[in-house]
């Protein structure tokens, strides 16, 4: 296994909280809508969903590392 860059993790961790706190803080009111109505869905489509996103997320990280 490779080296584990932690100054690099910190970063992108950090990133994560740049890009949630952009929609949080510009559209209030779109993420709020997009809450309730995540609250309605049963708990298999948030599940996949989350799974799916997931799975977009590692598939983003193995493309930029080839």
């Amino acid at each position: 296994m490779e080296n584990f860059d932690m100054e690099l993790f910190v970063r992108a961790l950090g990133l994560s909280f740049v890009l949630e706190g952009i929609l949080w803080a510009g559209l209030p009111g779109l993420v709020k809508r997009a809450c309730e109505e995540l609250a309605k869905r049963n708990e298999a489509y948030v599940r996949a969903s989350g799974i799916v996103s997931l799975l977009l997320g590692i598939g983003i990280c193995l493309l930029v590392t080839l």
